[in-house]
């Protein structure tokens, strides 16, 4: 699948306006040839192409400068970012490093891997907003039983934002998993 066959989809789903703000920009960028196939990011705020960098760390060291000048020239607004398209094959994700699980042990021997997952929101990461603003976690509120919160109910928050954590299986097919690089 394409690149903007994936930003179309993404548009579709996306219920939260910046995010489709910026999608929207980003599916122009290509059709347009303002983002071209290459080894950079292409940063994007408020539906604008405003910068690119040569790696993720480039643009993140100093994410909050960054931001705090992105909301200055464009105003308030999310970041989203384009990762580049053309990937040296030694740099692309691969599967590396391992966990010790603690096994539930079942009458028959065997049992299940129980793992937690976390997820954090850091809004402060990705936007600026202007001093008034008002903002709420943008969760269903089928899932905000699953938010971490404060004795007096609300949703942890602190500086690393909303904290979603639960309870999974792990289903490796396998009787004793393991994890490794097995391309040959």
């Amino acid at each position: 699948m394409d690149r903007i066959a994936v930003l179309e989809e993404a548009l579709r789903s996306s219920k939260f306006r910046p995010e489709t703000k910026n999608i929207q920009a980003a599916i122009d960028g290509y059709r347009t040839g303002k983002i071209v196939y290459s080894s950079q990011y292409t940063l994007i705020w408020a539906g604008k192409i405003v910068d690119q960098a040569n790696t993720y760390a480039e643009f993140t060291i100093d994410r909050t400068a960054r931001l705090d000048r992105y909301l200055e020239e464009y105003g308030p607004h999310w970041l989203w970012w384009e990762s580049p398209l053309q990937i040296h094959p030694k740099s692309a994700p691969r599967l590396s490093g391992s966990a010790s699980l603690k096994r539930d042990i079942a009458a028959h021997g065997l049992g299940q891997y129980q793992i937690k997952q976390c997820f954090w929101k850091r809004a402060n990461w990705v936007r600026r907003l202007a001093p008034n603003d008002v903002t709420v976690p943008g969760f269903a509120n089928e899932l905000a039983i699953n938010f971490v919160r404060s004795p007096e109910g609300k949703v942890f928050c602190q500086s690393e934002g909303p904290k979603l954590v639960f309870e999974s299986l792990l289903d490796s097919g396998t009787s004793c998993p393991q994890s490794g690089d097995f391309r040959r």
